[in-house]
């Protein structure tokens, strides 16, 4: 469980792929960049209500993970951090299938938003691509 979910989330992060901390996630989900919120097992209550508002607003799931805020810290490379946003569709969908695989039947909505939002983002990439080769003809 931990060590190839929470390596995911260095890779992310090293990727560029993933904003670490309040602010940062928030602005993600306003964006609709985030594909989901990540909040730690012992985050305050204030921050996952927090979370919950970000994510109705972006339209994104919301992940509470089985992991202390030190130690989703430890791995993004801070003290400590209660939320994070993932914003790579396809990090997002193995990291949940990788807590789905650990603790079976707790991230089966969050896995099926996900499907969702790739289908959303993959229909705005193909209008985004169609809209710029219009403008270069």
């Amino acid at each position: 469980m931990t060590d190839r979910t929470l390596g995911i989330l260095g890779l992310a992060k090293k990727g560029n792929r993933l904003q670490a901390g309040d602010e940062p996630a928030g602005a993600a989900a306003r964006s609709r960049d985030a594909c989901l919120l990540l909040v730690a097992a012992d985050a305050a209550e204030n921050t996952g209500r927090r979370a919950q508002h970000y994510a109705r607003y972006g339209d994104i799931p919301v992940a509470v993970l089985p992991y202390s805020k030190t130690e989703l810290g430890a791995v993004l490379g801070r003290s400590s951090c209660a939320i994070a946003a993932l914003t790579d569709p396809g990090l997002a969908f193995s990291f949940i299938s990788a807590l789905e695989g650990s603790n079976p039947g707790t991230y089966t909505r969050q896995y099926a938003a996900l499907e969702e939002i790739d289908a959303k983002k993959r229909r705005l990439d193909k209008e985004r691509a169609a809209h710029a080769r219009k403008r270069k003809a």
